[in-house]
């Protein structure tokens, strides 16, 4: 069983850590800094954590009762608030990422895919992750991400990959039992072009992560990122305007 101090990586995923902490079923790895949530059975201990040493043995008469460290410390399991969030001056601005990940860089035909979300700042994000297709918008993703953390949203295959071609991020910040600088909820949209997954120079190194990834930025230093997304038919529509702003007026016939 996985526990608190353990070196682990993931069963299912790129990367691993040290486990911090753990709440229910949930460890919590830190990752260069930032702590990702994944599912204690989904991480395998490549190094176990290094055994508590014991006392020396006191005489009973010097020997006091005191009640148990772990119970008397140990929050309830529910109970998140009681985890201090480590805030930095840089991250009063939202940097928020969302990044995508190959199992296999070399065999990008064949890989399967990581899509993380990088919360760079000292907020809390609710969040959905979004992808769009004929029918409509879908939700893929929705939770809450804690500050200075970096979650993984999915896995896909290349079955998967045509319908990450039009992508969202929606979100709200905010700060838990303190005041903050209010922030607008925002909705990125993003149109990617797909065929980018298979291809080696779009995974680049990053600021996040230690493998090569295709990162894009969803808000830099309180800005969202806005890519223009243009559409066929209003295209047409604007040309066929410019085309009749242009024409040389008419004379009248006398």
């Amino acid at each position: 069983m996985v526990k608190v101090g353990d070196r682990v990586r993931y069963l299912n995923a790129v990367g691993g850590g040290v486990v911090v902490r753990i709440a229910k079923d949930i460890a919590y790895v830190d990752e260069d800094g930032f702590e990702t949530p994944v599912l204690a059975r989904e991480c395998v201990v490549v190094e176990p954590a290094e055994p508590v040493k014991k006392a020396a043995s006191v005489p009973a008469s010097k020997v006091v009762t005191v009640p148990s460290v772990e119970k008397a410390y140990a929050p309830e399991e529910d109970d998140e608030d009681l985890f201090a969030v480590e805030e930095r001056p840089e991250g009063e601005k939202l940097n928020i990422a969302l990044a995508y990940i190959p199992d296999e860089s070399k065999h990008l035909n064949t890989t399967r895919f990581s899509c993380y979300l990088v919360n760079d700042s000292n907020y809390y994000l609710y969040f959905s992750y979004l992808s769009r297709d004929d029918e409509g918008w879908r939700t893929r993703y929705a939770g809450m991400v804690e500050p200075n953390i970096q979650v993984m949203l999915e896995e896909f295959g290349q079955e998967d990959v045509n319908s990450l071609e039009r992508i969202c991020i929606q979100y709200i910040a905010f700060k838990k039992d303190k005041h903050f600088s209010l922030k607008s909820p925002v909705a990125v949209e993003y149109r990617l072009d797909t065929t980018k997954f298979y291809k080696l120079h779009t995974f680049r190194e990053s600021l996040y992560f230690d493998e090569p990834s295709w990162t894009l930025d969803i808000v830099k230093n309180d800005m969202p990122v806005r890519p223009v997304v243009f559409d066929a038919s209003d295209l047409e529509k604007a040309m066929k305007m410019k085309k009749s702003a242009d024409m040389p007026l008419r004379k009248p016939v006398v």
